[in-house]
């Protein structure tokens, strides 16, 4: 399932449907709404940060007993300067409450960001159940 995010009536889109696409395949309410709150702060920082927004697609995986989503977002934009910075609780560069990509690596099992400026911003999470550890 893949959404192109250009403005925040698309944010709403994409919660909706990470639910639907959880649900479809067997995950808990819980989870989807992991997942979905993950996707929601994906979705909100391609429409805010980058300039022509981008793309946000969910997959599922399977790996032996254990399934999982993954949410790959990916951009075009300026990049993000100091991703370490943006790693950090509580700080925004765009005035917001500073829990988007930090809250989405605590929602999810793996979190991958690859940045830079200039670059572009592509950002891989999973979440899997039952739990892989």
């Amino acid at each position: 399932m893949s959404f192109d995010v250009r403005s925040e009536y698309d944010v709403s889109t994409v919660i909706a449907g990470a639910q639907r696409f959880c649900a479809e395949h067997g995950a808990s309410p819980v989870f989807s709404a992991h997942v979905a709150t993950a996707a929601s702060e994906l979705a909100n920082n391609l429409w805010l940060y980058a300039e022509r927004g981008g793309r946000l697609r969910l997959t599922l995986l399977q790996q032996g007993a254990h399934k999982g989503i993954e949410l790959v977002s990916e951009d075009d934009g300026p990049g993000i300067a100091d991703p370490a910075l943006a790693m950090t609780e509580g700080w925004s560069s765009g005035g917001g409450m500073g829990c988007g990509l930090p809250g989405v690596q605590r929602l999810m099992d793996e979190f991958d960001l690859q940045t830079g400026q200039g670059r572009g911003t592509r950002v891989v999470a999973r979440k899997w159940w039952p739990p892989l550890h």
